[in-house]
């Protein structure tokens, strides 16, 4: 009986472990589309992240793991510089 609780704990433990890598995926392709978009912006969202390049682009490329508040404060970034770009126009 133990051993089952063991293996279902370790289930799920997987199972949360591939959703958070599927979140990180979707965020990466979000932020890439939208900076293909607009690449002009990508120097004030490394700005405001205070992060260098190198460890941005690892980060959405997925050659490096960040914490998924990074992927969401930076697809909320883009999404705004975006909106402030396109009100511009």
């Amino acid at each position: 009986m133990n051993n089952n609780i063991n293996i279902i704990k370790q289930l799920k433990n997987a199972k949360g472990k591939r959703l958070l890598e599927k979140n990180m995926l979707e965020y990466s392709k979000e932020i890439i589309t939208n900076l293909e978009k607009n690449p002009q912006i990508i120097i004030q969202i490394l700005d405001e992240l205070e992060i260098p390049e190198e460890d941005f682009f690892a980060y959405i490329s997925g050659e490096k793991n960040a914490n998924i508040t990074l992927y969401d404060q930076t697809l909320t970034l883009v999404k705004t510089k975006t909106k402030d770009i396109e009100r511009l126009r």
